[in-house]
């Protein structure tokens, strides 16, 4: 039922439950339809059912208020005069009860002890309790063996299916090595260097760029490409047939290919020249990655992000003739890997 509340001087006041409120209630407990009384203010006659007990009594009437605890519990009180003496049967199932509370079944040797002399991590006696822990110790060992045994095992697939990609690229002659180098790592960022290489090493495009911004400092000291070497440099937009000649058709290998990518995918949108007229064939992007690849193959995992630690290209050297060298080299050392 809902509080019938009436205004008062203090604030208001539920006519049923006698309770009150500085402002008024927005919401609240329901009222118990008795009169309510806070902690340590009900009248020395009104009794809990637990008090009552102690006192070997029942109620012998309905609850005739109730009382809130610090804790928001919430007890119903009798009036003491009311209340009916407990039976010997009573009592003596009280007592029961109370002597089955102090203890607790061992699961380990099924037996009953008493509450100090169990553990409650472990719901097992004190007896007990150094051969569970010997066998939780025991089962936590093997689980973790289990657990380094399958993490190696999965260490050595991943190994071995790397192994197997650079293997299968060297058996086939339909993809090209790309690397590209940048004004930079922002947003806006241009392709200002770009090398092709076939799988024999053939270079089929070299070449660099004049972007349409100024060369970053950063980026600079990386590929020690300025702004004065690519001044006479041919746009992007000059040698796009060339590209889209040299890849059509083609897998595209790359050290993190996911940069050079987007970088060749916001540079034609720059240059308003169609994108997927380059690289995507049939819908299916031919994009693979060999810094992905050779991170398997390396097998340095990274607990925090639960992957493969990315690596730096061996003998890279920043420059996208370089680092395209750099690459078909590695796919080579990790085809031959024993």
């Amino acid at each position: 039922m809902q509080h019938d509340l009436q205004k008062i001087e203090s604030g208001y006041q539920c006519k049923v439950c006698t309770r009150t409120w500085k402002a008024k209630p927005r919401a609240s407990y329901p009222c118990p339809g008795v009169t309510w009384y806070a902690n340590y203010t009900a009248p020395e006659h009104l009794k809990t059912e637990a008090q009552l007990r102690k006192m070997k009594l029942k109620p012998g009437a309905p609850r005739r208020a109730i009382v809130e605890g610090r804790m928001k519990g919430r007890w119903d009180l009798f009036d003491v005069n009311e209340a009916v003496p407990l039976s010997e049967e009573e009592i003596a199932a009280i007592r029961e009860k109370a002597r089955q509370a102090q203890y607790k079944l061992c699961i380990h040797c099924q037996t009953q002890v008493r509450r100090e002399k169990w553990d409650r991590e472990y719901e097992v006696c004190h007896k007990c309790l150094p051969a569970v822990l010997e066998r939780e110790t025991r089962i936590a060992r093997e689980r973790k063996d289990a657990q380094e045994r399958e993490f190696q095992d999965m260490l050595v697939r991943d190994r071995n299916a790397a192994i197997e990609w650079a293997q299968e690229l060297l058996a086939r002659d339909d993809w090209v090595i790309l690397d590209t180098e940048t004004t930079g790592l922002e947003s806006d960022a241009e392709i200002i260097s770009i090398t092709i290489m076939s799988p024999a090493g053939e270079i089929l495009l070299d070449t660099l760029l004049k972007p349409s911004i100024c060369i970053s400092q950063d980026a600079s000291a990386v590929n020690g490409i300025t702004d004065e070497m690519v001044a006479n440099a041919p746009l992007f937009s000059d040698i796009f047939t060339r590209i889209q000649h040299v890849l059509a058709g083609k897998l595209i290998v790359a050290y993190n290919a996911d940069f050079d990518e987007r970088m060749l995918m916001a540079t034609c949108y720059r240059y308003k020249v169609p994108y997927k007229e380059i690289v995507v064939q049939n819908g299916i992007s031919p994009w693979q990655c060999a810094m992905i690849q050779y991170a398997a193959y390396f097998g340095e995992w990274n607990h925090y992000y639960g992957n493969y630690r990315w690596q730096k290209l061996p003998k890279g050297d920043h420059t996208a003739k370089g680092d395209c060298l750099a690459t078909l080299g590695l796919i080579h050392k990790m085809a031959w890997s024993t």
